[in-house]
């Protein structure tokens, strides 16, 4: 299992590891305009709310974009009657760093399901097929960031990601230092 873990996880990455300085707020305006059409025929309302003078983290855009792409599409599948989600972006709050918030109106998560949101194959979904959270943590567990979720059911769920201000950089087997 581990071994074909391993493989899904490096067919997702991309064949050149890139890693630039990426501005938080104009990754999430373009997945917004991405996903607004599919959203909104799903009468789901898509609010954005970026803090001013966000600096620009040491990331892999494309990598990042699909975990926010991922994040709004599972936040859509949990509001089959519509609803809002809205996407926000903080700098700072203690270490340094930025984070990255997506929050729903939809059903929430139960606890006991909670503690197990990142594990792969572990979906509720109708295809059992849960490999876009596990992904999405590894990602960015890759930029040295961490990924939380939490949910209250019947009022929604808000995932954030945090990502560092770093100088070097670690995709789990070598160190990038990065010019800084």
């Amino acid at each position: 299992m581990s071994g074909i873990l391993n493989r899904l996880r490096d067919l997702y990455r991309p064949p050149q590891l890139v890693w630039e300085l990426v501005d938080l707020n104009k990754l999430a305006v373009a997945v917004r305009h991405l996903t607004a059409r599919q959203l909104a025929s799903h009468g789901v309302e898509l609010q954005i709310e970026l803090a001013p003078e966000l600096p620009p983290v040491r990331a892999q855009a494309d990598p990042l974009r699909q975990v926010l792409l991922n994040l709004l599409l599972n936040a859509q599948q949990a509001m089959p009657s519509g609803g809002t989600i809205a996407i926000s972006t903080l700098a700072g709050q203690g270490e340094p760093g930025c984070s990255l918030r997506v929050s729903d109106t939809g059903a929430g998560i139960a606890p006991e399901r909670l503690a197990q949101i990142f594990d792969p194959f572990a979906s509720s979904k109708p295809q059992g097929l849960g490999l876009g959270l596990y992904i999405s943590r590894q990602v960015v567990e890759q930029h040295g960031g961490s990924i939380t979720i939490a949910s209250t059911l019947g009022a929604g769920t808000t995932v954030t990601v945090w990502l560092p201000y770093r100088e070097e950089i670690s995709d789990g087997a070598e160190t990038y230092a990065t010019a800084g």
